[in-house]
């Protein structure tokens, strides 16, 4: 069983900062999102963060969960970073149950739910989809927990879902070489290019995606 987050203490700027009167004070995801953006919060956006993920939302878990990744207004903690990241992408490919009618609500549709304005809901995002990228490369390489393949492939797909580039292009490269598990399979390839071209990627050499033979 893991353990409960434990929100981190309200920080020293936090009497100082000025307090966006846009944003409802419990709304800690926009408030979060909000002091990422005022570069000399990042210690206020973590705080927030970890206010969230407390309560155990998924957002507010990537968002407590990359920022101990990179030491982001809180001391640097990969291997927590990596766990707290684990829990919320669990609990973004668990589908959430609801208890009104017995179904079930994607993880895109909670995002679309996210209180505040459509750019704090694009922004929640699009940090997501990198987080998830990121957590994909810890699983292919190791970095704070051990190597699986499986498992970095399944973070990738997610992220591409959420509309992560780079996630794409690697989801790309993989079914054209044959890595991270899967067979090569170029008609899977030049599915996820599409996407990357389509999301502003550029690289020469890949016009041959578009001919009907592999669509």
């Amino acid at each position: 069983m893991s353990s409960p987050i434990t929100p981190l203490p309200p920080p020293p700027s936090l009497l100082t900062a000025q307090q966006p009167l846009h944003i409802a004070p419990k709304d800690y995801i926009a408030l979060s999102i909000y002091f990422h953006e005022q570069t000399p919060h990042m210690d206020i956006a973590t705080y927030y963060a970890s206010l969230s993920a407390a309560s155990g939302n998924s957002v507010g878990l990537f968002l407590y969960g990359i920022a101990l990744r990179h030491g982001q207004g809180v001391p640097q903690d990969s291997k927590l970073g990596v766990e707290i990241l684990s829990k919320s992408a669990d609990a973004a490919m668990g589908m959430y149950s609801t208890s009104a009618n017995g179904g079930s609500i994607g993880f895109t549709d909670t995002l679309s739910r996210l209180p505040g304005t459509g750019a704090v809901r694009a922004l929640a995002k699009k940090e997501l989809g990198a987080a998830l990228f990121e957590l994909g490369n810890c699983y292919q390489n190791g970095w704070g927990v051990n190597v699986s393949l499986h498992t970095a492939l399944y973070y990738f797909i997610v992220a591409s879902g959420l509309g992560e580039v780079d996630a794409h292009v690697t989801l790309a490269d993989a079914y054209m070489r044959g890595e991270l598990g899967v067979k090569v399979d170029k008609k899977e390839a030049a599915k996820y290019y599409r996407l990357a071209v389509e999301a502003g990627y550029k690289e020469p050499g890949l016009h041959w995606i578009y001919k009907e033979k592999w669509k």
